[in-house]
């Protein structure tokens, strides 16, 4: 059966009960829709990013200055999607929703206070893949500092921009929306598979003729 998106993945959910806006490294990845590669090609196992493929990079990189409680680690980005660490560092969603007066100390990421008092996390066992609000029609649908509120801003950055260049700069356009709409997520929970994960994502351009999201492949 040739690979849809949609149809594979429209029920999957993100996990329940798992507090994404809590610390911790999360393996991301983003993917065209329709696979449509629209950022570059591979050219002797190397990523060429095209005017759209650089934007892209300097997007992911600027979610630094935006979201000063995270840290990204290795990514690349290939012609139809996107693969990435991010790592939460602070609780800020819980800092974000503490009544006036309740604060954080220095060794705990809970707020004093009983109104943000938090579960015991989740440990997620397998990747998975879940779907996010839509992001033209309720882009504040997902809570503050929380991992789907950080792709849903470079998403959203990301297809503004894209736009203007299809108008401005002669950018294939796309039909409908430039990202799928859902993201793969993955919870690193050890160095080893934090290390595996960045040998995946540093060596994802050698398998290209073999991606599973290369429509030629």
């Amino acid at each position: 059966m040739q690979y849809n998106p949609d149809r594979h993945h429209r029920r999957s959910t993100r996990l329940r009960g798992y507090d994404y806006t809590q610390p911790g490294a999360y393996f991301v990845t983003l993917l065209t829709q329709n696979r449509l590669c629209l950022f570059g090609e591979i050219a002797e196992h190397t990523m060429q990013p095209g005017a759209a493929g650089r934007m892209v990079e300097d997007m992911w990189r600027a979610l630094l200055d935006r979201f000063p409680a995270i840290l990204l680690d290795v990514f690349v980005l290939m012609p139809n999607h996107l693969h990435g660490i991010i790592v939460i560092t602070e609780d800020t969603a819980c800092e974000e929703g503490c009544p006036s007066g309740n604060t954080t100390d220095s060794t705990s990421t809970a707020c004093k206070g009983e109104s943000c008092i938090r579960p015991e996390p989740c440990i997620r066992p397998e990747p998975c893949v879940h779907p996010e609000p839509d992001l033209y029609e309720h882009p504040h649908g997902t809570a503050p500092g929380s991992l789907g509120r950080i792709i849903q801003d470079f998403k959203i950055g990301t297809t503004n921009v894209y736009m203007r260049g299809v108008t401005t700069h002669g950018w294939q356009p796309f039909p409908g929306r430039l990202w799928h709409r859902n993201y793969h997520d993955r919870i690193l929970r050890d160095e080893n598979e934090f290390d595996r994960t960045r040998r995946y994502i540093l060596h994802n351009p050698y398998r290209w003729a073999h991606d599973e999201h290369n429509a030629t492949a």
